[in-house]
């Protein structure tokens, strides 16, 4: 059977459209208190729950009468509602985490406390234009609490709107070229997509037997689903101490699902390998999900790993070449300090690399998808004409350029800015699809090239500068350092389309509800975040996930600060960007000539994750996945590691979903009522 056959016909039905324009402000209204009047970072959200408890009504409505019953179609496209506003560990753990909330904080919010704070007041409000912020009053209302002055916010969030809906839904259209060559050719196995997409094949799939069919998802008497039940007793195990850990008063970790590994095992590391570095993200049940990673991917990460992270720095601190002392943090090696910084050659060499990979690997699809916009051809990508993705990116991309000139920025800057933009997170689109959606690093590291660009073509000298200030600022608000973690961003929703795939729906159903979802949640955000925090007390009294302010000095350093210090020179940063470059292109024109060659670029990215804080768990991780192969063989990651994982992660997710439930009744409505 084709790929075209074996895609189901397209299944949009008018209810599907309805939810994605509505569900973004329910989401925001049910989850809100939550949010902003408890610890946002250990609950962002309570609803919905994880989407497996979503199946099991489903598979019960479905009891009660045969027009209940939906199809793959209907339930991919209710995820993937679910999935946008929920952020991108909600895709494979069933977590909330960066919601549709910060959304604001990724673009307006840097303008809006750049007026706000005492220290750059004065030059936002004499330097921005006066429709990309509310007059002073209502937004000192904002932060302190107030009436709403719905006139003083009308066009900057107006503006702002605009701005995400082109960065985001132009995103989902940028991606979206890259469907048919990494999707159907090249045949990515899209690991962490696998999850909800196993989850919802195995609600499908099952034994017949007398005219009925034992769903696989709740066969207890099959191997996959003793397997998959056995995964979710492990995650729930895993993540249930955490979560309700939070009730009691000790010490929470930094985050639920995430083993403090660092902690335990430095000071005993540090003893006997002075400058060695164990630890930083370690997610155990991430590495359930990392055995379905190519190999190939895991091994590079973890020799890049062991040599960067372990054997450099132990014999830099041994010759002298690397400070250090007990209680040193060794990731800065990896950042800033000592003659090679292996983590900016991973997230910015590496990734750009991989992204100008991804541009010239596929260079002649990108000119038929391109040339559809004039050609009388009629061509398509699972019922989506090449005319109409390419109307999307150019439009959503024209846009952007329209906003950024309004705004006051440079036409050429802005230009260059939102290429560079584009072509960086390519290079992570591929990587998640391939390997893991990790914390992706966009606008905090690639400040310094971007600057670098605007200081070549004469527009201002070496870093501070106040003229970079606009420019800097609005390369910035391009996707702010959290919308990495947002499942909206390029590489997160571009997993959708692997449980797409695997459940054979039309990836035009997908991409058309992610945008009208994008669209919905960016006026939903925009404009109700203003009203929130001002009529129940301004946000300084309340809570949220404030990376406008923890990064505010990620742009406003190079115009106005000191930012020389806390990353390389502008010299060694280029330096490491073609270095990275050469490495990505040399390695995979070597795995295309010699079919032995075992290391892959995207290993590298996936380690240098800030700094090289990933190295731990890509280690473990093929260390396990080495056992799995040795004993088992490559059938049994498939048989065994995939249910697996999806019960892992099923428990996991029921676990923090509980506590998360009786956080929001026990925690944010009692406070909720307080402000009314």
């Amino acid at each position: 059977m084709s790929e075209k056959e074996a895609v189901t016909k397209p299944g949009i039905k008018t209810w599907i459209i309805v939810l994605a324009l509505i569900f973004p402000p329910i989401f925001f209204f049910l989850n809100m208190p939550l949010h902003s009047m408890t610890q946002w970072w250990v609950w962002p959200a309570w609803f919905p729950i994880h989407f497996f408890w979503f199946l099991l009504l489903f598979h019960y409505l479905g009891k009660i009468s045969p027009k209940l019953k939906l199809g793959p179609t209907e339930v991919v496209l209710i995820l993937t509602i679910f999935y946008l506003v929920s952020g991108k560990e909600y895709l494979y753990e069933g977590i909330h985490d960066w919601t549709e909330f910060p959304l604001w904080t990724f673009n307006s919010g840097l303008f809006y406390y750049g007026a706000y704070n005492p220290t750059s007041s004065d030059v936002f409000w004499s330097k921005v234009p006066s429709f990309l912020l509310p007059a002073r009053t209502a937004l000192k209302a904002f932060y302190e609490g107030g009436l709403f002055d719905l006139g003083a916010w009308l066009a900057p969030a107006l503006f702002w709107t605009l701005w995400s809906i082109a960065v985001f839904a132009g995103g989902m259209f940028w991606a979206y070229i890259l469907r048919k060559p990494l999707v159907e050719v090249e045949r990515v196995p899209f690991p962490f997509s696998a999850p909800a997409a196993y989850m919802i094949k195995y609600y499908y799939e099952g034994e017949e037997k007398g005219g009925l069919t034992a769903r696989t998802l709740f066969n207890l008497k099959t191997k996959t689903g003793k397997i998959l039940w056995l995964g979710f007793i492990v995650g729930f195990i895993m993540l249930m101490p955490a979560s309700f850990q939070a009730f009691l008063p000790i010490p929470l970790p930094t985050y639920l699902q995430v083993l403090p590994i660092y902690d335990w095992f430095m000071p005993i590391v540090e003893k006997i390998l002075p400058g060695a570095y164990v630890g930083g993200w370690f997610p155990p049940i991430d590495i359930l999900i990392l055995l379905l990673v190519p190999t190939d991917i895991l091994l590079t990460g973890t020799l890049y790993y062991i040599i960067f992270g372990i054997i450099y720095p132990v014999i830099g601190v041994a010759a002298g070449i690397l400070p250090w002392s007990p209680g040193y943090d060794p990731n800065e090696y990896a950042t800033y300090v000592g003659p090679w910084n292996s983590g900016w050659f991973g997230m910015v060499g590496i990734s750009v690399g991989l992204g100008i990979w991804v541009v010239w690997n596929y260079r002649s699809h990108f000119a038929k998808v391109l040339s559809s916009l004039t050609s009388k051809e009629k061509l398509e990508d699972e019922g989506m004409p090449y005319s109409w993705i390419a109307i999307g990116s150019v439009a959503t991309f024209v846009l952007l350029l329209v906003l950024w000139i309004a705004a006051g920025g440079n036409p050429i800057l802005g230009l260059i800015g939102i290429i560079f933009y584009i072509v960086f997170l390519y290079g992570w689109v591929y990587e998640s699809a391939i390997a893991y959606p990790t914390s992706v690093t966009n606008t905090p590291y690639g400040i310094p090239l971007f600057y670098t660009i605007g200081n070549a073509l004469g527009q201002w000298g070496p870093w501070p500068d106040q003229r970079s200030f606009m420019d800097v600022a609005l390369f910035w608000t391009l996707g702010g350092p959290g919308s990495r973690q947002s499942a909206f961003q390029m590489h997160s929703q571009f997993l959708l389309y692997g449980v797409g795939r695997e459940n054979k729906v039309r990836a035009r159903d997908i991409l058309i509800v992610s945008v009208i979802t994008m669209i919905s949640i960016a006026f939903t955000v925009q404009f109700l975040t203003p009203w929130w925090y001002t009529v129940f007390g301004g946000k300084n009294n309340l809570g949220a996930v404030d990376y406008n302010e923890w990064s505010f000095g990620d742009a406003w350093n190079y115009s106005y600060g000191t930012p020389a210090g806390s990353i390389p020179s502008q010299l060694m940063i280029i330096l490491y960007v073609i270095l990275g470059i050469v490495t990505t292109f040399v390695m995979f024109i070597l795995r295309a000539r010699f079919a032995w060659f075992p290391l892959h670029p995207v290993g590298i990215a996936m380690v240098t994750t800030w700094g090289i804080t990933h190295g731990t768990l890509f280690t473990v991780a093929f260390i396990i996945k080495y056992l799995f192969l040795k004993l088992g063989g490559s059938r049994s990651v498939e048989e065994i590691g995939i249910p697996l994982a999806v019960g892992a992660t099923i428990g996991a997710g029921t676990a923090y979903g509980l506590a998360c439930v009786l956080a929001f009744i026990t925690r944010a409505i009692p406070v909720f009522l307080t402000h009314l």
